[in-house]
């Protein structure tokens, strides 16, 4: 699913003031999928030049917390996605925390 979405080298902010780029983007990821929850989204807007876009999305994890309860892991994410020569859009840059 990661190699699917982003390009190579994107980068993505990990944190305020972090960023991590290309083999360390998984890393970055991996809190997400520990989780082993449903991860769901839906495109808020998209403004699109060409073969750039900036996509802003709704994001969520819903999964199931140590205790065993339900629980939600979301935010607003800002992507910038380029369209490739195969027409398929892959991320550049994700700023998952954008929107609090």
């Amino acid at each position: 699913m990661i190699d699917a979405y982003y390009e190579k080298n994107a980068v993505i902010a990990e944190s305020p003031g972090k960023t991590a780029q290309g083999a360390t983007l998984k890393s970055a990821l991996e809190p997400y999928f520990a989780l082993n929850g449903k991860i769901s989204g839906a495109t808020r807007h998209t403004l699109i030049n060409e073969d750039i876009a900036l996509f802003i999305l709704d994001w969520a994890v819903d999964y199931t917390d140590e205790k065993g309860n339900p629980a939600k892991y979301s935010g607003t994410s800002t992507d910038v996605v380029r369209k490739g020569a195969d027409g398929i859009w892959c991320c550049m840059i994700d700023n998952p925390h954008n929107i609090k």
